[in-house]
């Protein structure tokens, strides 16, 4: 038989227990608050950055295009133009004869055409490579978020289990106190 006195202490003890328990609830609650409200933190600052992100990126791509479609046309009216002068000089009779600044003209006319071209390759191939380099990203970014938003669901799964078994815990030692 327990005396009152035994009977008491084992009640003041499971009541510390319980409080202990309780009070560790409630710090485990309050961290996962802390943490979501860090978390939405975060995911504000990222979907701010998202958002911006795809926008500059079309800008970009449309700069891009613009340029090549700019060096396209700029390359066209260069064509047309040597064909019309081709087409004039090929109506002069050829006498054979060429003055020594005239084929000084022509040779310098001809490295300042090559030199443009090769520039224009250039910025042509810089162009590419940076269309090239922003879907690159483009890709990366979605898969960055398919990888956050599978990682975020993973957590609130993990999360809601963790607080079903706490609340299954409290609830069985509740039980168990009123039975007692």
């Amino acid at each position: 038989m327990i005396s009152a006195k035994g009977k008491r202490d084992q009640s003041v003890h499971r009541k510390e227990i319980l409080r202990s328990k309780i009070r560790e609830i409630q710090r485990l609650r309050e961290l996962e608050r802390q943490h979501m409200a860090e978390t939405g933190y975060r995911k504000r600052i990222g979907e701010s950055r998202d958002l911006y992100r795809p926008m500059l990126n079309n800008f970009y791509l449309r700069d891009l295009d613009a340029q090549i479609e700019l060096n396209k046309r700029i390359q066209a009216y260069r064509d047309q133009k040597e064909a019309s002068l081709q087409k004039s000089n090929s109506g002069l009779p050829d006498l054979g004869s060429e003055t020594p600044r005239s084929s000084c003209k022509r040779d310098l006319n001809e490295e300042v055409r090559s030199a443009m071209c090769a520039r224009e390759a250039r910025i042509l191939a810089v162009a590419e490579e940076k269309r090239k380099e922003s879907e690159y990203m483009q890709r990366l970014e979605q898969t960055r978020l398919a990888d956050e938003q599978k990682a975020a669901e993973e957590a609130l799964s993990r999360r809601k289990m963790l607080q079903c078994c706490f609340e299954q815990q409290i609830q069985e030692k509740c039980r168990a106190i009123q039975k007692r």
